[in-house]
């Protein structure tokens, strides 16, 4: 789910081959081409062209046309809620047209044939989408997630915690509320807010009482045992968007790991010194979308590059890595996981080798 806020997501240079032969600067491009689409110049409309643009330019880098396809997708929902006006340029013509001016025919050609494909996979499926569920949505949502929605949504903060806590008094443990209902009643409200199902201000408002309710199920986790392990967890500059990341860091200071969750658009010398002074043997990074990647990649960086810092393992989650096998690679991590389950299992593996070794 993207936030409302008026920031800019461009890189501060291009990364990929094709990108890097541009004469212009991802800001200036990033102008250019929000005035051929005539979308509004607000921060709504910005916020459209500049992920476009930094999305494209992280999948030319790794060749991977599947990390463009969800950005396709939500600009054809988003686009709509933006603006109503009939003559509106979409954006990858605009971005096409913009290109066609400032680079070489082979360029462009490779270009036009990377962002074909993944417009393609956008239309199926966001078709197979809408016939499959409709604008409203047939979610498939249990009972606890969809009472617990309703009331997020309402802004109804006290019932949403007394929902959950009655859930873990009836013996649903807090992994399985985390897990089986935040988590997807999370997930079904980004998909909500995309289709304008809810608004930017419901949206936020039960994004508040997710925050306020997973913070009610802090006290029952001092029953836990600790390992004797520490994590900081953080997403990179820019990356604003935490539930998820909060849901394993929760998950894992659960399973006996002393979490620092520094929190979200974390600054990479600030991200640094929390590993430094927590003595962490874990850093948890996620990123939410693609054009979040190359903050990510610079954050391990800092930390490699730091020799305070040996010996600390990356692992790093969020949907872009859904879509891209080497995108681990890409980044510098040492373990990746698509889901909260398979980061509990990345820690797990990492906690039983450094037993092994006595590390």
């Amino acid at each position: 789910m993207k936030e409302q806020v008026a920031m800019t997501v461009v890189p501060a240079a291009w990364t990929s081959w094709a990108l890097s032969r541009v004469d212009s600067d991802p800001a200036g491009l990033a102008e250019q081409v929000l005035a051929r689409t005539g979308l509004p110049d607000t921060p709504e409309g910005r916020e459209i062209v500049e992920l476009h643009l930094a999305t494209l330019d992280v999948s030319l880098d790794l060749g991977c046309t599947d990390l463009l396809v969800p950005q396709l997708r939500w600009e054809l929902t988003r686009r709509p809620q933006v603006t109503s006006a009939p003559r509106v340029v979409p954006v990858h013509d605009a971005v096409h047209a913009t290109l066609a001016e400032r680079l070489d025919e082979l360029t462009l050609a490779a270009v036009v044939r990377h962002v074909g494909a993944a417009e393609a996979a956008a239309r199926a499926l966001e078709s197979r989408s809408w016939s499959l569920r409709g604008r409203g949505g047939l979610s498939g949502l249990t009972a606890p997630v969809q009472t617990y929605l309703g009331h997020a949504v309402a802004g109804h903060q006290q019932r949403a915690i007394e929902h959950v806590l009655t859930l873990v008094a009836d013996g649903s443990s807090v992994a399985d509320v985390l897990l089986e209902v935040l988590a997807p009643a999370q997930l079904e409200l980004g998909r909500l807010w995309e289709r304008g199902v809810v608004s930017v201000a419901q949206e936020h408002v039960a994004t508040a009482v997710t925050q306020v309710t997973m913070s009610a199920l802090q006290p029952l986790f001092l029953e836990q045992p600790r390992l004797d392990r520490t994590l900081v967890a953080a997403t990179p500059p820019g990356d604003r968007h935490e539930i998820g990341l909060r849901v394993v860091t929760d998950l894992l200071q659960l399973r006996g790991w002393d979490t620092q969750y520094v929190g979200a658009s974390c600054p990479v010398a600030d991200l640094v010194e929390a590993v430094v002074t927590a003595g962490a043997t874990l850093l948890l990074l996620g990123a939410s979308m693609p054009a979040h990647l190359p903050g990510l990649r610079a954050a391990v960086e800092h930390v490699r590059a730091d020799p305070r810092c040996q010996g600390v393992a990356v692992l790093v989650g969020g949907e872009p890595f859904r879509h891209a096998p080497g995108l681990g690679e890409w980044v510098g991590a040492d373990l990746v996981a698509t889901d909260a389950r398979e980061a509990l299992e990345a820690a797990a593996g990492l906690l039983a080798l450094q037993e092994a070794t006595g590390v």
